[in-house]
């Protein structure tokens, strides 16, 4: 965890070189709002509060704070998509019948979900939306348990994920 928390400090004090070093206002505008989004989320590593991205029980996070973050967010999904067409790891894993681990979820996963009648996700994430279920169709159950990258969740939050994921496997659903 600290060494997101010093990348993401690095990156936002090369925002802030950025900044002082650029005449035109409306680049240097940019950099300090690069800046101020990934020293923010260094805090939050700093911290471990996954609670600054203010994810909701629904999985979605609010537009202030997308807004507020967006130069870490586009920076981590173009990072996500390249490092997943590049791994050679399936993106989503049955690790036992019924129960499957998966990295974070595209649009194009919904098949597999389809195909494998999976109708409950865990998202374990704390600074992505997840899928729109509603709008893609689905009727998935989900959950989530915000939690930072390469951080250790509470007590709480594993007893949390694992009564949800007991009472879903003891109705059958995958």
């Amino acid at each position: 965890m600290l060494l997101h928390t010093n990348v993401y400090l690095l990156l936002g004090l090369v925002f802030v070189f950025l900044s002082i070093s650029t005449a035109d206002v409306y680049f240097r505008s940019a950099w300090v709002w690069a800046a101020a989004s990934f020293f923010a989320v260094s805090l939050a590593y700093l911290l471990n509060k996954p609670t600054i991205f203010r994810k909701r029980a629904n999985g979605t996070i609010p537009i202030a704070i997308r807004w507020l973050l967006w130069p870490f967010l586009w920076m981590t999904q173009c990072y996500n998509a390249v490092a997943r067409r590049r791994d050679k790891v399936p993106a989503i894993q049955e690790v036992e019948p019924g129960l499957f681990l998966a990295r974070r979820l595209f649009p194009s996963d919904i098949h597999f979900l389809r195909y494998h009648d999976i109708g409950a996700v865990l998202d374990v994430t704390a600074e992505f939306d997840s899928l729109n279920w509603t709008l893609l169709g689905e009727e998935i159950d989900y959950l989530n348990v915000p939690i930072l990258d390469h951080s250790i969740p509470t007590e709480a939050q594993v007893e949390r994920a694992l009564n949800w994921i007991h009472t879903h496997r003891k109705d059958g659903r995958s």
